[in-house]
């Protein structure tokens, strides 16, 4: 299946196999790893100014409520100066929600208990996929996600390699310049880190925390303190494309250190 909605980066082409009973009924969705929303349901699409939220199970306020936070999300990250000025993205977002955590997990790969959003490009092009179990955090806590989540879409990074703590720390640091109650959730949790393991030698790499992504949001941060809003935007690309030189490394290193060992003093 080929399709491309409004706020797509480019087409999408989904493959599934179907098996099917004697009597012509489908018993069984198989093919690539992470299912399509379609295979599980009827899909409502509900158009956004900036993009188009599709679901599954949403109430026509639910719809509604997500466009509105998509629209949000798309301005919030547009204005965040973070890209560069040659960007190709067009400023819009796709949102998939599908109707449980289970189905999250099929369509993600990611873990429907505790991952509340992941980005993915399992058919070519950036989408966003919403897990339902996080809905009980509130409205301001999803806002927040989505506009991380944003991010990765903006800067393709989904369907890219680049360095963890670049392509995690850019979009942590743009949610939580756009919501104080991430940005003092994170401060939290790095002077929590800081006390229990001390200060690190090395830009995290292995993002398998909060504590990690929020050391990452700090190390972006510094990138965004120390250069300014047009060469952080080009430090980023480079990042994201995974082609930040040894001298960039250095420099971000060094930054991101000497702020941990300011806090940590």
């Amino acid at each position: 299946m080929h399709t491309t909605y409004p706020g797509d980066r480019r087409s999408a082409s989904e493959i599934v196999e179907l098996q099917l009973s004697e009597d012509g009924r489908i018993e069984a969705v198989g093919g690539q790893q992470q299912r399509p929303l379609w295979t599980f349901g009827s899909v409502t699409l509900t158009p956004a100014t900036r993009g188009t939220v599709l679901s599954i199970g949403l109430t026509a306020a639910q719809q509604r409520a997500w466009a509105a936070r998509l629209d949000r999300a798309a301005a919030t990250v547009a204005a965040s100066g973070v890209l560069p000025a040659d960007t190709d993205w067009d400023g819009t977002l796709v949102v998939l929600i599908p109707a449980s955590s289970t189905d999250f997990t099929a369509m993600t790969g990611g873990n429907g208990s505790d991952t509340a959003a992941i980005t993915t490009c399992a058919a070519g092009t950036p989408r966003i996929v919403i897990n339902p179990a996080s809905f009980a955090q509130g409205s301001r806590w999803l806002q927040a996600t989505l506009t991380h989540e944003a991010v990765h879409v903006a800067t393709d990074s989904a369907c890219g390699t680049g360095a963890a703590w670049v392509v995690e720390g850019m979009a942590e640091s743009v949610a939580a310049a756009s919501d104080a109650a991430t940005a003092k959730a994170n401060a939290d949790l790095v002077r929590r880190y800081l006390r229990q393991q001390g200060v690190p030698t090395a830009l995290p790499d292995q993002l398998a925390s909060q504590a990690d992504y929020a050391l990452a949001q700090l190390a972006a941060d510094q990138v965004r303190a120390r250069l300014g809003a047009e060469a952080s935007a080009a430090f980023f690309a480079r990042g994201v494309a995974g082609d930040l030189s040894d001298a960039d490394v250095a420099d971000a290193t060094r930054w991101y250190l000497a702020e941990l060992n300011r806090r940590a003093g």
